[in-house]
Protein backbone atom coordinates (compact mmCIF):
# COMPACT_ATOMS: atom_id res chain seq x y z
CA UNK A 1 0.00 0.00 0.00
CA UNK A 2 1.79 3.76 -0.81
CA UNK A 3 1.93 6.01 1.54
CA UNK A 4 0.99 8.67 -0.89
CA UNK A 5 -1.88 8.49 -2.87
CA UNK A 6 -1.17 7.96 -5.99
CA UNK A 7 -2.56 10.47 -8.91
CA UNK A 8 -4.48 8.87 -11.73
CA UNK A 9 -3.69 10.74 -14.95
CA UNK A 10 -7.35 12.31 -14.71
CA UNK A 11 -6.09 13.86 -11.17
CA UNK A 12 -2.95 15.29 -12.69
CA UNK A 13 -2.03 18.68 -14.01
CA UNK A 14 0.83 19.73 -16.91
CA UNK A 15 3.47 17.89 -17.43
CA UNK A 16 2.36 15.17 -14.79
CA UNK A 17 -0.65 14.54 -17.12
CA UNK A 18 0.80 14.63 -19.93
CA UNK A 19 3.40 11.96 -18.44
CA UNK A 20 1.04 10.09 -17.03
CA UNK A 21 -1.45 9.74 -19.55
CA UNK A 22 1.23 8.42 -22.22
CA UNK A 23 1.51 4.46 -23.31
CA UNK A 24 5.02 5.02 -22.17
CA UNK A 25 6.24 1.55 -19.31
CA UNK A 26 7.15 4.80 -17.03
CA UNK A 27 3.58 6.01 -16.93
CA UNK A 28 2.51 2.70 -14.95
CA UNK A 29 5.23 3.63 -12.31
CA UNK A 30 3.64 4.12 -8.66
CA UNK A 31 7.11 6.61 -8.08
CA UNK A 32 5.88 8.39 -10.85
CA UNK A 33 2.21 8.42 -9.23
CA UNK A 34 3.56 9.58 -6.22
CA UNK A 35 5.58 12.04 -7.16
CA UNK A 36 2.46 13.46 -8.83
CA UNK A 37 1.36 14.68 -5.50
CA UNK A 38 4.22 17.66 -6.27
CA UNK A 39 4.38 19.77 -9.24
CA UNK A 40 7.90 20.49 -8.31
CA UNK A 41 9.04 17.07 -7.22
CA UNK A 42 7.91 15.77 -10.55
CA UNK A 43 9.74 18.32 -12.29
CA UNK A 44 12.79 17.88 -9.99
CA UNK A 45 12.94 13.97 -10.79
CA UNK A 46 12.70 15.18 -14.58
CA UNK A 47 15.43 17.45 -14.54
CA UNK A 48 17.30 15.31 -12.85
CA UNK A 49 16.98 12.43 -15.07
CA UNK A 50 17.81 14.96 -17.63
CA UNK A 51 20.80 16.19 -16.42
CA UNK A 52 21.93 12.79 -15.80
CA UNK A 53 21.50 11.72 -19.27
CA UNK A 54 24.20 14.45 -20.50
CA UNK A 55 26.86 12.91 -19.01
CA UNK A 56 28.97 10.42 -20.03
CA UNK A 57 27.32 7.01 -19.14
CA UNK A 58 25.52 5.59 -21.74
CA UNK A 59 21.91 4.59 -20.78
CA UNK A 60 22.71 0.52 -20.20
CA UNK A 61 25.11 1.76 -17.47
CA UNK A 62 23.18 4.28 -15.90
CA UNK A 63 20.97 1.27 -15.57
CA UNK A 64 23.74 -0.96 -14.21
CA UNK A 65 24.41 1.76 -11.76
CA UNK A 66 21.05 2.52 -10.41
CA UNK A 67 21.01 -1.95 -10.13
CA UNK A 68 23.21 -1.74 -7.85
CA UNK A 69 22.43 1.18 -5.59
CA UNK A 70 19.09 -0.59 -5.65
CA UNK A 71 20.30 -3.55 -4.44
CA UNK A 72 22.80 -2.10 -1.73
CA UNK A 73 19.54 0.38 -0.59
CA UNK A 74 18.06 -2.95 -0.72
CA UNK A 75 14.72 -1.43 -2.36
CA UNK A 76 13.01 -4.03 -3.56
CA UNK A 77 10.41 -1.55 -5.50
CA UNK A 78 13.86 -0.08 -7.15
CA UNK A 79 15.45 -3.24 -7.74
CA UNK A 80 12.51 -4.77 -9.95
CA UNK A 81 11.92 -1.42 -11.90
CA UNK A 82 15.54 -0.95 -12.94
CA UNK A 83 15.32 -5.30 -13.67
CA UNK A 84 12.81 -4.39 -15.70
CA UNK A 85 14.24 -1.57 -17.11
CA UNK A 86 17.18 -3.46 -18.35
CA UNK A 87 15.72 -5.76 -20.14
Amino acid sequence: MPRLPVITPDQAQGRAKQVLSSEAPMAQMNILKGLANSPAGFEAFFGLSAGLARGLFTPPEREIIQLVVSQTNRCAYCLAMHTHAGR
